[in-house]
């Protein structure tokens, strides 16, 4: 049986919010099935 291929692929994500870096080379896969979650402090931008 083979692995579903992910919705979803980033590589390498880098992002600046006011000149304040605020992730640096993230990199995940959101895969078709189960449960997936961000996490993070109210306030930091998750939406």
């Amino acid at each position: 049986m083979s692995a579903a291929e992910p919705i979803l692929v980033v590589e390498g994500l880098y992002g600046r919010i006011a000149g304040q870096q605020v992730v640096e080379d993230v990199s995940f896969e959101v895969p078709a099935s189960g449960v997936t979650a961000l996490l993070g402090r109210n306030g930091v931008g998750k939406t």
